[in-house]
């Protein structure tokens, strides 16, 4: 590819640059909705899945410990069948495996 500084030449290979891009403009003018509502819905997944992780964690490391999910009490012992601290029922999985 070569390039011609004079002016007339710098003219030259911008209408022969335009006329392959089809005149079209480059900045679109309007959204192209499938695309657009699917960008949509995964980016809200994405955001979705990020705020909630800590949560998951943080319960998973819970139920492993035997503490209650919600707010962290020691159930390791305890024969309730809720949380004497926060009135949270225990579930099923941490009733079997005691």
């Amino acid at each position: 590819m070569w390039i011609d500084f004079t002016e007339g030449g710098r003219r030259e290979i911008e209408r022969h640059r335009m006329k392959a891009l089809n005149d079209r403009p480059h900045v679109p003018l309007w959204p192209l909705w499938p695309g657009f509502a699917i960008n949509t819905a995964f980016y809200a997944v994405l955001v979705w899945m990020l705020w909630l992780s800590p949560i998951v964690v943080r319960r998973v490391i819970r139920r492993k410990r035997g503490h209650c999910i919600k707010c962290g009490y020691d159930l390791r012992g305890a024969e309730h069948e809720a949380c004497p601290e926060c009135g949270a029922a225990r579930d099923r999985i941490s009733l079997i495996t005691r």
